[in-house]
């Protein structure tokens, strides 16, 4: 599978940004009471019974949450393993895909020139050697963009 580095570019500072803003909140509420200064120093004090419990069940919930998280994690990687093993339909051996986009060209304004151009296109690499068939279409079956698009065998 290859690596998708949009995704990647996304998701590497939103984890880096969620661990610093995790950790900035305890360390400004620890940060103005002198505790660096005064390490040598213990200092006991005792915490309402009300707020004991409402630690203890904050910190039961977190780690819920996270059980949760890796399992649902652990579904969707084993999910994406069923999917690569099961037959798409078709067969990718051999298959070539490249996207040409049209929009905003000056070059092609209407639906009319757009659409000299893909026969254009088509019948010029339907004369590569070695090209056994030529098709055109606007989404690409799990090409990994427009998953809201269903696609299906027809029959």
């Amino acid at each position: 599978m290859p690596l998708y580095v949009p995704g990647l570019l996304t998701a590497v500072p939103l984890v880096l940004l969620t661990i610093f803003a995790m950790g900035l909140a305890p360390a400004l509420r620890k940060g103005g009471d002198g505790t660096a200064v005064g390490l040598g120093k213990l200092r006991f004090s005792s915490t309402g019974v009300a707020r004991s419990r409402l630690r203890r069940r904050l910190v039961a919930a977190e780690i819920a949450l996270s059980v949760v998280l890796l399992v649902g994690a652990g579904l969707f990687l084993r999910s994406i393993e069923t999917l690569r093993e099961r037959d798409p339909g078709f067969r990718p051996e051999g298959a070539l895909t490249f996207r040409v986009s049209l929009r905003g060209s000056d070059r092609y304004p209407g639906p009319a020139q757009r659409a000299r151009f893909v026969r254009a296109m088509e019948e010029a690499v339907a004369r590569v050697p070695g090209v056994t068939a030529v098709g055109v279409v606007g989404v690409l079956p799990l090409g990994g963009r427009d998953w809201t698009q269903p696609y299906g065998r027809p029959g």
